[in-house]
């Protein structure tokens, strides 16, 4: 068993990882309701959305033995930070096989961006809407 490895998103290759894991994790779910792919593919680009022109994302694939396992998002909005007096980073995107290990993987020391830790992160999600 080689491990669980969590990389950054920084190729398209990564990025379309990144948007098809739900489609693959819950694909037997019949209660799952996804999202547009390009509605997603939309969300994540980081030269068009507005968002991002007050706020930086990372985004991370986590790999077991070369598959795909788990995803997630750290984010830092600029404009809640300043508002809010704080230096927060938040998490979106989060999907996991069902495996705390790869959970773990994802979460433990997310970055806000790479190299950089998360001072506070708050307790909650970015819920997949930036």
């Amino acid at each position: 068993m080689v491990g669980i490895e969590v990389t950054a998103v920084e190729d398209k290759k990564a990025l379309h990882d990144f948007v098809e894991l739900p489609f693959t994790i819950y694909r037997n779910d019949s209660y799952w309701v996804p999202q547009l792919r390009i509605a997603v593919k939309e969300l994540l680009d980081r030269e068009k959305h507005p968002f991002y022109a007050n706020a930086d994302a990372e985004f991370f694939l986590a790999r077991e033995n070369g598959k795909v396992v788990g995803r997630v998002a750290a984010i830092i909005n600029r404009n809640h930070n300043r508002f809010h007096d704080e230096n927060a980073g938040f998490f979106g995107f989060f999907e996991s096989v069902d495996n705390v290990e790869v959970a773990r993987a994802l979460l433990d020391d997310l970055p806000a961006r790479p190299g950089e830790p998360i001072h506070q992160l708050r307790i909650g999600h970015a819920g997949g809407r930036i």
